[in-house]
This record gives structure tokens, C-alpha cells and sequence, in this order.
């Protein structure tokens, strides 16, 4: 993993990090969890995950200049935020889910302070994808209008699970996306001409290296 690739993963774990615990906050001082308290919980959550969405895009854009040695491209934010990275699913739905999550946790008869905890799980693990989706998507983005840019390898983050360690290393062109999950903190390292030599593991040495295992697409991610 080279040095850049590392502060990459670095600052978005940060942006994740304060994205994820200001939602929670959001979460915790809500008075109560019923369908009037809905309004409120969005009127926070939702730009405060906007706000770290945009930053990720922007720490991202600036990543992948500094690693091609150009300025930050121009960039269509909308286009990696929001319903842009959810196909087309908008924010304001997303987070009325734990809501949901709460009020079925209640009709099954968990106890009240279980469901808020499930709710607040479920509302700080979308933020945190979120940001992790921008990030993708920015990547996918400048990557397929960059001709400096061949593709990426995938870069497991230091608390990786056990899927994301079994296919660390595994390379992308820049029309794929790398698949994400609940957690993930995998960042990448940058493919081009000049340094792909370095990007070894398949005869030929190109950008098509199977995965190790399958994945399962989800409509929404």
C-alpha cells in the first residue's frame, strides 16, 4: 500500500467516523422515537451526512489528483451524494429506516431500550455507507474521465474484515466498482501506465483479476 493510499483511508475513516457519531447524536436527543419524532431526526441527519458525503468527494478528488500529479478535476456532486449513489433511493427514506427498524423491533416484542439501540445502529451504519459509497463513486467517476487513471486496486484498511482481506489486491478498470459493505473501510491504490509494473499477481499483468469470491449485487448499493 503506498503512503497516499494510506492517508486516503486515514481521512475517510475520520469523515466516516464524525459522520456516523453526529447522526447518532441526532439520533439519542430525539424525546421519542414515534412517526412525529421523524421529521425532526431528518431535518438533522440528512445534512450532516450530506456534509461528510461532500467532503469524502472532495478528499477523494484530491487524492486521486495528488497520485496523477494534476489539479482536482471538476465534479458533479449531486452525482456521488445522495440518491446519486443509492440508485436513485432519496436520503430522506433512507433514514426514516430506523425508524422502522425500532417500531418492528417493538412489535416483536424487544425491549424498549433494545430497539432505540437497534435503530441508532441502523441509523449510524447508513451514514457511514454513505460516505463510503461517495467515495466509490468519486472514484468511478474521475477514474472513467481520466486517461492517467487504468484502474485501482483494492486496499484493505487496518480493521478489515474477512471478506475485504480475501480479496485485498484485487484490481479494477475504472468502469467497475468496487463492492462495499456494512463497515467497510477499504480504500484504494491508483494503476497507470507509469506504474503499472508494480501492480503484479496475473499473467500479463492486466486489470482483470477475478474475484476470489461471489458477489451478490443489492439493488440500492
Amino acid at each position: 500500500m503506498s503512503a497516499l493510499a494510506e492517508a486516503h483511508i486515514a481521512a475517510q475513516e475520520r469523515i466516516r467516523r464524525r459522520t456516523a457519531t453526529a447522526v447518532g447524536t441526532a439520533w439519542t436527543r430525539l424525546p421519542a422515537y414515534d412517526r412525529a419524532n421523524v421529521p425532526a431526526f431528518l431535518a438533522s441527519a440528512v445534512p450532516i451526512v450530506a456534509a461528510g458525503q461532500r467532503q469524502s468527494a472532495a478528499t477523494t478528488n484530491a487524492f486521486l489528483a495528488r497520485a496523477v500529479g494534476r489539479a482536482p478535476m471538476a465534479l458533479d456532486v449531486a452525482a456521488v451524494t445522495g440518491a446519486g449513489v443509492r440508485n436513485g433511493t432519496a436520503p430522506v427514506e433512507v433514514y426514516q429506516r430506523p425508524f422502522v427498524t425500532v417500531w418492528t423491533a417493538l412489535k416483536a416484542g424487544t425491549r424498549f431500550e433494545d430497539a432505540v439501540a437497534a435503530g441508532l445502529a441502523r441509523a449510524t451504519g447508513s451514514a457511514a455507507m454513505d460516505v463510503q459509497l461517495t467515495m466509490r463513486s468519486t472514484l468511478t467517476d474521475i477514474g472513467s474521465r481520466d486517461d492517467l487513471i487504468l484502474g485501482f486496486e483494492r486496499v484493505p484498511d487496518g480493521d478489515a474484515c474477512d471478506f475485504c482481506v480475501l480479496v485485498a489486491g484485487q484490481r479494477y478498470t475504472t468502469a467497475d466498482l468496487m463492492p462495499v459493505h456494512n463497515h467497510c473501510g477499504c480504500g484504494v491504490d491508483i494503476i497507470t501506465a507509469e506504474n503499472r509494473g508494480d501492480f503484479t499477481g496475473k499473467t500479463g499483468n492486466d486489470l482483470s483479476m477475478p474475484a476470489a469470491v461471489s458477489i451478490a449485487e443489492h439493488g440500492e448499493l
